[in-house]
């Protein structure tokens, strides 16, 4: 039964909106329902498809808000979306310098060497540790201040 030949109060099958059931339009039962909507996730026959598709708001809608960033059709049959899904390339390695936060073990503390610049301050070789030298010294100077208020 094509689009709008079903009053809106009859009864639904229910296969409705399935693949190769019923369309999912509500006011059209046509059998089988073979293209895939990406937007509603459900199945629609080849009337409503049409209708659906080439609605010049849908249209444009799908043309030049979805259709760039996804790459296909608003509407496919499960042959192309099998073909699609067998041409689709295949995601790149990660890179070998990427390493899990869980997965780094810093040197352990008497290794880390710490030498004294110009201006007093350290300058450490261990990258992790330069927060924490920074926060001691940080603290440090305060204290010295507070005793030299103190007094």
């Amino acid at each position: 039964m094509p689009f709008g030949d079903l009053s809106l109060d009859a009864p639904e099958k229910e296969n409705k909106g399935l693949e190769n059931g019923a369309c999912n339009v509500r006011s059209c039962q046509a059998e089988p329902a073979n293209w895939y909507n990406h937007g509603s996730h459900a199945w629609y026959c080849e009337e409503c498809r049409s209708q659906i598709q080439f609605d010049p708001v849908n249209f444009r809608d799908w043309t030049h808000n979805w259709l760039p960033k996804i790459g296909h059709a608003m509407f496919e049959t499960r042959e192309m979306i099998d073909e699609r899904e067998r041409n689709k390339p295949v995601a790149p390695p990660e890179p070998s310098y990427i390493v899990e936060y869980s997965q780094y073990k810093p040197e352990p503390r008497s290794e880390t060497r710490r030498q004294r610049t110009v201006t007093g301050h350290y300058w450490v070789h261990n990258p992790l540790a330069i927060r924490e030298s920074y926060t001691s010294e940080v603290r440090q100077s305060k204290r010295k201040l507070r005793r030299k208020k103190g007094k």
